[in-house]
C-alpha cells in the first residue's frame, strides 16, 4: 500500500524481474507470467507488465529494422525471429501469398503491430520469390495467353506438379510457341507429368509442402503442425503410406504407383529410356540395338530400368502397370549352348527376337507379371529349390508395350454403315421402309464351241493321240 515505485526490468535472456525477483519470462513478443497470489503478487504483476510494455516497444523497433537473414520459416508455418515465433502463416487469396498473423501480447500497440506485420510480409515475399522463383515468375508473366496462361494458372494452384492426364486436352491444343513460352519458366512436358524440375529440390519442396498444407481444409487459420514427413533424401521410391492426405505425395514430387511412391523425375527418366527402345531404329550404319529393345517393337525389362526406381521383380512390374504399360508372354524357341558359341550378346538377343510371336498371352493382372522359377517341394512340405529348366523346352520372354500400342492397340469399332446390319431406305413422304434393291445378276458370257480355247485344246489332244 506504499506509494514507493517498484523496480522492474527484463534481462537479456528474457527473464522479467521485479525488485530482483523473477516473476515471468518473455519469448519473442509474448510474456509468460509465473503464478503469484495476494495483493503483493498483484502489485508485482502490475510492475512486471509496465516493464513488459517498454520491452515490447523496444523489440518492435528492433524487429522492424532487422535484416532478412534474422528471420526464418519455422515449424507449424511460423516466422521465427531470434529463435522465437513472432508470426504465423494462414491461407491467403493466392497460393503463393499467404496472410500473416502477428504473435504478440495485447500490450503491443496498434502502430507497432502494423509495422511488424508489414516487415514480415516483405520478408515472406522475398523468401518465397527466392526459393520458388520459376513458379512466382509464372504468376507475373505478361507474355502468356490463352491455353498457356491456363496451364500456368494450374501449375501455380498445384504447386508446380500436375498429372499430365489431368490436362491432356489442354496440352494437345498448345502450339509450339506456347510450349516454348512455358519452357522458358522451367516447365517440362513429361510423359506422365507437367512439372518444374528445379522446384523438386529439398528446400523448394519443403516450402511448397508448407504452402500446400495451408490450403487444405481445416488449415485456413494456420497449421498446428507441419505436413507429413516426405521419404528420405536420396530415395527414388518408398512404400505408400495410405494415411497421408490426398495430394501430399504429388506436391512432394512423388507419384503413387500401386504399393509404392516413386519420384516423378525418375519416372520421366524411365519413360525416356523405354521410349528409346520400344520402336528403335538405327540412325546410322553400325548402330547397335540397345539392351532391352525387341525386334518388331516392345521392350524387355533391364537392370538399368529397375535401378532408376529402386525396386525390382513384381514391385517393378506393378509400377509399369500403374503407368499404363502392359506385358505379353512370348514363347521363344530354345537356344542350345552349342548354337550360342561364338555369338556376342547382341547377336544372341537378335536370335531370340526373331522368334515366332504367334503364341502370346496377354497379361492384365499385376500378379501375372511376376515370373518365378517353379519350385520343388519335398514329401515333408519343405522347399527344395527351383526346378532345373530343360534347355530343349521353349523359353518365355516377357515383352512390355506402352499404352494402346502393339498387341494392346485399341480396335476401332465398325461404323454403322459397315456394321453388317441391313440398312433400310425411306421412299416418298409416307416414310414407308423398303429393303434395298438387289442388283441383277450379270449374265454368263456365251462360249463359242469352235473358237473357244477349250475347243483348240481338244483338237490338239486328238492330233497327238492319232500320231503313229
Amino acid at each position: 500500500h506504499q506509494k514507493e515505485e517498484i523496480m522492474s526490468s527484463v534481462e537479456q535472456d528474457g527473464a522479467v524481474l521485479v525488485e530482483g525477483e523473477r516473476v515471468g519470462h518473455m519469448t519473442g513478443l509474448c510474456f509468460q507470467s509465473d503464478a503469484t497470489d495476494g495483493s503483493a503478487g498483484k502489485a508485482m504483476r502490475a510492475a512486471a507488465l509496465k516493464a513488459v510494455a517498454e520491452e515490447l516497444q523496444a523489440r518492435a523497433q528492433s524487429l522492424t529494422a532487422a535484416p532478412d537473414p534474422d528471420f526464418s520459416i519455422g515449424d507449424g508455418a511460423t516466422i521465427v525471429w531470434h529463435g522465437a515465433a513472432v508470426g504465423r502463416l494462414r491461407a491467403g487469396a493466392s497460393p503463393l501469398k499467404p496472410e500473416i498473423s502477428v504473435v504478440a501480447d495485447d500490450q503491443l500497440s496498434a502502430t507497432d503491430h502494423d509495422s511488424i506485420q508489414l516487415r514480415m510480409r516483405k520478408f515472406l515475399h522475398r523468401h518465397i520469390s527466392s526459393i520458388l522463383e520459376p513458379l512466382v515468375g509464372l504468376t507475373e508473366a505478361d507474355d502468356l495467353s490463352g491455353v498457356s496462361r491456363g496451364i500456368a494458372y494450374r501449375l501455380v494452384e498445384n504447386f508446380a506438379v500436375i498429372a499430365r492426364d489431368d490436362i491432356a486436352e489442354e496440352v494437345k491444343s498448345l502450339s509450339q510457341d506456347e510450349r516454348a513460352s512455358l519452357r522458358k519458366f522451367g516447365v517440362r512436358f513429361g510423359a506422365f507429368h507437367i512439372f518444374m524440375p528445379a522446384l523438386l529440390k529439398p528446400a523448394a519442396t519443403e516450402l511448397r509442402l508448407m504452402l500446400w498444407a495451408l490450403k487444405q481444409p481445416g488449415n485456413e487459420a494456420g497449421l498446428s503442425s507441419g505436413p507429413p514427413p516426405i521419404p528420405g533424401n536420396g530415395l527414388t521410391s518408398a512404400g505408400f503410406d495410405r494415411s497421408t492426405p490426398k495430394g501430399f505425395y504429388r506436391t512432394a514430387g512423388f507419384r503413387i504407383c500401386h504399393d509404392r511412391v516413386v519420384r516423378i523425375d525418375m519416372l520421366e527418366r524411365l519413360a525416356d529410356m523405354i521410349r528409346d527402345r520400344v520402336f528403335w531404329r538405327p540412325r546410322f550404319d553400325g548402330d547397335e540395338r540397345p539392351q532391352g529393345s525387341i525386334e518388331g517393337g516392345g521392350f524387355a525389362v533391364i537392370p538399368d530400368m529397375m535401378s532408376l526406381v529402386g525396386c525390382s521383380g513384381s514391385e517393378f512390374s506393378a509400377i509399369l502397370v500403374s503407368l499404363g504399360y502392359r506385358a505379353e508372354q512370348r514363347r521363344m524357341p530354345p537356344v542350345h549352348d552349342s548354337a550360342k558359341e561364338g555369338l556376342d550378346p547382341q547377336t544372341e538377343r537378335s536370335a531370340a527376337d526373331q522368334a515366332d510371336a504367334g503364341e502370346t498371352r496377354t497379361q492384365t493382372e499385376i500378379g501375372d507379371h511376376a515370373k518365378e522359377a517353379p519350385q520343388r517341394i519335398t514329401d515333408d512340405g519343405q522347399d527344395a529349390g527351383p526346378v532345373a529348366t530343360d534347355p530343349d523346352e521353349p523359353q518365355i520372354l516377357e515383352v512390355w508395350w506402352p499404352k494402346d500400342t502393339g498387341p494392346f492397340r485399341r480396335q476401332r469399332r465398325p461404323s454403322k454403315a459397315h456394321s453388317g446390319t441391313p440398312q433400310r431406305r425411306s421412299t416418298g413422304k409416307t416414310g414407308k421402309q423398303h429393303p434395298p434393291k438387289k442388283s441383277a445378276k450379270r449374265p454368263k458370257p456365251k462360249v463359242d464351241p469352235v473358237d473357244s480355247p477349250f475347243a483348240v485344246l481338244r483338237s490338239l489332244k486328238t492330233e497327238l493321240t492319232e500320231k503313229p
